[in-house]
């Protein structure tokens, strides 16, 4: 009598499975490839235009100074968005399509799968900030007067600093993505996280608006990238970024668990 050879079980393979098949399915799409190339040309010219601003500045007698790391720091405002709609894509084009059913069907467990998109968002910012941030700082060193001149650990810290930035800003995405589950609602709602409330709050003159922009995850990102310069330390500014990520994974875990895909 044979004894049949044991099952996967109902965990569908493992979470190194499920990162797995979350990493094709990321690769598999034009949409990726075409995100990171747009956050690419967003630098870029995010930081030509800033550069060429300063250089213009300079040679009419005004007295400016900007790094050329400085230069790619202040573009991330611009190039992070094709990297959060990346990382909210990798949750709402399944919803979209209808795919999320499948992938409930090979990997049940729902905080796996949460915890796959998450691992691949991150892994792919990881991978694409060192790159942005020396393409930035590249693109602004050519046109800066005196060529931006910056200390290699200036650069390097910087980059250091955005590409933590960028992976924690992925887990903010993936989670908010989760709870919402709408592409169009998702990016919306990033949008006036990164960029609108804190010019809103910055506007307002209150002090107590003020000091809650200082709390948000884009004004935590600059504070991180300018150390010690910012409205608060590097540390101070990842425990900030570190609580919107989790906070943004704890409510879509507690969707994605309550609701039916």
């Amino acid at each position: 009598m044979t004894t049949p050879a044991p099952g996967r079980g109902p965990a569908g393979g493992g979470l190194v499975a499920a990162v797995r098949a979350e990493w094709t399915k990321l690769w598999t799409v034009r949409s990726t490839w075409w995100l990171l190339l747009a956050a690419t040309a967003l630098m870029a010219v995010a930081c030509a235009v800033s550069a060429m601003s300063v250089a213009a500045s300079a040679a009419n007698g005004y007295d400016v100074s900007l790094t050329a790391p400085q230069a790619a720091a202040e573009a991330m405002a611009l190039a992070q968005l094709p990297v959060v709609a990346l990382a909210a894509l990798v949750v709402t084009a399944e919803y979209a399509t209808g795919g999320i059913a499948v992938t409930l069907c090979r990997t049940p467990l729902r905080g796996r799968v949460l915890l796959a998109k998450t691992a691949v968002s991150c892994g792919v910012a990881l991978l694409a900030g060192p790159p942005l941030i020396g393409i930035g700082t590249a693109v602004a060193a050519t046109v800066l007067p005196g060529h931006g001149a910056f200390a290699p650990a200036e650069a390097a810290r910087t980059a250091a600093a955005l590409t933590g930035y960028l992976v924690l800003l992925a887990a903010v995405a993936v989670g908010t993505a989760t709870a919402l589950r709408g592409t169009a609602g998702t990016l919306v709602g990033l949008v006036l996280l990164l960029l609108v409330a804190p010019t809103v709050l910055e506007m307002s003159g209150v002090a107590w608006l003020l000091s809650a922009a200082d709390l948000l995850p884009g004004t935590a990102g600059q504070a991180l990238a300018a150390g010690d310069g910012g409205p608060y330390g590097p540390g101070p500014a990842l425990a900030v970024l570190a609580a919107w990520a989790a906070v943004s994974q704890l409510a879509g875990y507690a969707v994605f668990w309550a609701r039916d895909a």
